[in-house]
């Protein structure tokens, strides 16, 4: 089975990718196309296992998850590692790669917000 990072979507920001007719149309294989971005590399789907993959673009951050977390190595290049992994380390990779986090407001300032809308429609 697919790992469906929507599910993690309330913490970071989950995009799709756009490569409509790449992927077949099949609900499964849709969940290949969703992925975390960050500033050191991507975060997406690998298998159907429940796997995922991270595309890491920093030499530095790649020796520090290589030595953390002895991952699988998937991918070696001249600049970038792409690692194996499961979604119970999703979190300490995601804060690896500085991934995306979901903007949210906080009670009081939404609360603040609405009052400030609410004299303005007066």
């Amino acid at each position: 089975m697919i790992f469906d990072l929507r599910k993690v979507e309330n913490k970071y920001k989950v995009y799709k990718d756009k490569a409509k007719g790449l992927v077949p149309e099949e609900k499964e294989s849709q969940l290949f196309r969703y992925e975390l971005r960050g500033k050191y590399g991507e975060i997406y789907p690998y298998g159907y296992d429940e796997s995922l993959a991270v595309y890491v673009n920093s030499p530095k951050i790649a020796s520090i998850i290589k030595k953390r977390f002895n991952l699988e190595i998937l991918q070696i290049g001249d600049y970038e590692t792409v690692f194996k992994f499961y979604p119970d380390l999703l979190e300490e990779i995601g804060e690896l790669i500085k991934a995306k986090k979901k903007r949210s407001i906080s009670k009081d300032l939404k609360s603040k917000l609405l009052e400030r809308l609410a004299k303005r429609l007066k």
